[in-house]
């Protein structure tokens, strides 16, 4: 129904934008990355922002000590956060009126949008040689297969720092990507073509989180707050003690030296 949005590019922005001048309040159903940033602008602009997430906290892949601060972030600026539940249907007839919640709550809304991530757009592969698993699968050097090469959210590329395969939903990947890319084209793979450290940042009210490397399934320290000012980074760190991704909150001039901890597999021990 009309009121129903996603985001995937500059028309549904577009639309979106417009949709939440005229709007009081709004749901948004999803507490990642997308959601919890259309929240923070829709409530800066003084919308009653509601968050729909069946997770117990916003952003959960970077550990409770940040999600618990994103939370309270939202929540200073009057966002009603529903967590641990999900939306059962969106209300309405041609245009929407709210969401009812696998609990059966009702909330009101004029604008409701679904942030709810992705899937890859690569069905019209289905038939060729190509691997398709979450994503197309290509190597270090995105190469699918000879004289095909696949970037952005819809590769699914070998990353020899972790020794697996990731597809990343992030814009900046996608960049990285095209660069790597054209290096491979021009020069052809060879040693030298390192793929980059994975790497997003993002803007919540007067909050600016970086983050490099990954974060989801490592454990999270607070390695460094700042004496003065609501700054901190946080490492995360696999079995063996090697940090494998760093998160700065307001402390932007941190993150080279962290990319490099990262990048080079420094034991926490040496990296603090």
């Amino acid at each position: 129904p009309e009121g129903v949005h996603v985001l995937r590019d500059l028309a549904d922005a577009r639309a979106l934008r417009a949709a939440l001048t005229e709007a009081g309040s709004v749901v948004v159903v999803g507490g990642g990355f997308l959601g919890t940033e259309v929240t923070a602008a829709a409530a800066a602009a003084g919308r009653a922002v509601t968050v729909v997430d069946p997770l117990p906290l916003p952003l959960g892949v970077l550990g409770d000590h940040v999600s618990g601060r994103i939370a309270d972030l939202h929540r200073a600026r009057g966002v009603d956060l529903l967590l641990g539940c999900g939306v059962a249907e969106v209300l309405g007839g041609q245009r929407a009126t709210g969401v009812r919640l696998t609990d059966g709550r009702i909330v009101a809304a004029d604008v409701v949008l679904l942030a709810l991530g992705v899937e890859p757009a690569d069905r019209w592969l289905a038939g060729s040689q190509l691997t398709r698993d979450d994503g197309i699968v290509v190597d270090r050097f995105l190469r699918a297969a000879d004289g095909v090469l696949a970037a952005g959210d819809v590769a699914r590329a070998y990353h020899p720092l972790y020794g697996t395969h990731l597809r990343i939903e992030h814009w900046t990947t996608a960049v990285a990507h095209g660069h790597l890319a054209a290096k491979v084209i021009v020069q052809g793979p060879h040693d030298g073509l390192v793929p980059d450290v994975p790497y997003v940042w993002s803007e919540q009210y007067d909050v600016r989180l970086s983050v490099v490397g990954r974060t989801a399934g490592y454990e999270a320290h607070v390695v460094d707050r700042h004496p003065d000012a609501d700054r901190f980074v946080v490492a995360y760190t696999d079995g063996a003690g090697i940090v494998r991704g760093a998160l700065t909150w307001n402390w932007t001039r941190a993150l080279a030296t962290w990319r490099g901890h990262v990048a080079g597999c420094v034991p926490l021990a040496d990296a603090t």
